[in-house]
């Protein structure tokens, strides 16, 4: 007599199983994960990402600090966020040469020596074979996507109980889900 365990992770941390673990359960253990949810994209990696990301971002502000977050740290549509850089920020590659950015730069060369020292080059990631419901629309039956109620509303319907255009389901790779995406909806 054979018994088979199954495993059903609903939103689990990014930085339980290293690549390998992960790959072995993918015949018993299933992770669902909700569109931009921050949990399931935690990990070492993905949070220094994050940070670096941040700091490189701030040196790249063309204008003072406080004007871009009193006007325009506001979610937006992806239309509009594509408009902000050629005003707000300098391309990646033209970062003019300053205090902050030489610091950053060389903050950065002590970062991958350290990571280089210690080994860091683990990788953890979700468990088993992950399942990703991400958002194809921004409005339920003409009710914006902001409200945990109408997300509540039509999470059950993509499971084959009703008709959406809301989510979509589809099998994801691990590294589709390796990074943290500032949204609204993240939490």
């Amino acid at each position: 007599m054979t018994f088979v365990c199954r495993c059903l992770c609903f939103s689990p941390p990014g930085c339980v199983f290293t690549k390998r673990t992960a790959k072995y359960s993918e015949d018993f253990t299933y992770s669902f994960v909700l569109h931009n949810d921050l949990v399931p994209r935690l990990s070492y990696h993905s949070l220094v990402h994050l940070r670096n990301d941040v700091i490189e971002m701030i040196a790249r502000i063309k204008v003072p600090k406080h004007e871009v977050f009193a006007k325009n740290m506001k979610f937006r549509s992806e239309s509009k966020i594509q408009h902000l850089p050629a005003k707000l920020l300098h391309e990646r590659g033209e970062i003019p040469t300053s205090t902050f950015f030489n610091q950053f730069r060389r903050y950065l060369e002590l970062q991958s020596e350290r990571e280089a020292e210690i080994h860091m080059q683990v990788r953890m990631t979700c468990p088993g074979k992950i399942c990703q419901l991400y958002r194809t629309s921004q409005m339920l039956n003409n009710v914006p996507c902001s409200a945990l109620l109408s997300c509540l509303k039509c999470i059950p319907e993509c499971f084959g109980l009703g008709e959406t255009k809301k989510y979509t389901v589809r099998w994801a790779d691990a590294e589709d889900i390796s990074e943290i995406v500032i949204s609204k909806t993240m939490m």
